[in-house]
């Protein structure tokens, strides 16, 4: 990373910082200057913790995310119709599936997937107990449906299991190491990865230590020798009942 766009980022994260709790996203709307990075910011003194009524929480702890699941509620799946597109892609699909959300939050897609005929099982991990508790109360009278609190490192040992794995808003979070296990494992095992990320005009904070392009999504799945689905030509495909039944 070049000199003036180090100083760039550090002015924009202090004055992030400055603005107040909850506020972190307001930095979606200044120019993009930084959408063709490949790099990992946590290398950059990224500080990956946020205040919280005078407590500082680290984002990898999972009473940080219990707090904000708290405080969003609901209104995380507001306008976002990826979670529509992956259950009408399942639904079309002939066969019973296992499916694995990792990140499941409290729910969202689950509560669409409870409609779909051919779900043999779900299971949805997160590290929230607040999220995870909410979902079970939704979906407690299906048995298809099974949710716990989990790390991401202990749910990649269980990925032969499911048939397709679904990861939204999920990567922007992880670190380099835990992200590259992920994408191996997910090779390995010659799943379906279903994933949504921030990329382009986003940039890092304390939450989304990493930030992406698409030639960098492409360069990260090529390492790994796995094909790469833009999210526009899937949902092309979401529209052929042909192509969904293969």
């Amino acid at each position: 990373m070049n000199i003036l766009i180090k100083i760039k980022f550090k002015l924009l994260y202090y004055y992030q910082l400055l603005i107040g709790q909850f506020n972190f996203y307001i930095l979606d709307y200044f120019i993009n200057i930084l959408p063709y990075l490949n790099c990992d910011f946590s290398k950059y003194g990224i500080e990956e913790s946020i205040a919280i009524n005078g407590k500082k929480y680290s984002v990898h702890d999972p009473e940080y995310w219990d707090i904000m699941w708290k405080h969003w509620g609901d209104s995380k799946k507001n306008g976002k119709n990826y979670y529509q597109d992956i259950s009408k892609f399942i639904a079309n699909k002939n066969d019973k599936l296992n499916i694995l959300e990792i990140g499941c939050g409290p729910g969202y897609l689950a509560e669409l997937l409870k409609f779909n005929n051919n779900i043999a099982s779900y299971v949805g991990v997160d590290i929230s107990k607040a999220s995870i508790n909410t979902c079970k109360t939704k979906l407690s009278s299906d048995d298809r449906f099974l949710f716990k609190v989990e790390n991401i490192e202990d749910t990649l040992n269980s990925l032969d299991d499911f048939d397709i794995i679904v990861a939204i808003d999920v990567l922007e979070h992880l670190p380099n190491n835990i992200l590259n296990k992920l994408i191996y494992s997910i090779n390995n095992t010659k799943k379906i990865f279903y994933f949504i990320t921030p990329y382009l005009n986003y940039v890092p904070t304390p939450e989304h230590i990493q930030v992406y392009s698409k030639v960098k999504l492409k360069h990260l799945f090529f390492q790994h020798q796995l094909s790469f689905l833009p999210y526009s030509n899937f949902k092309e495909i979401c529209t052929s009942n042909d192509l969904l039944k293969n």
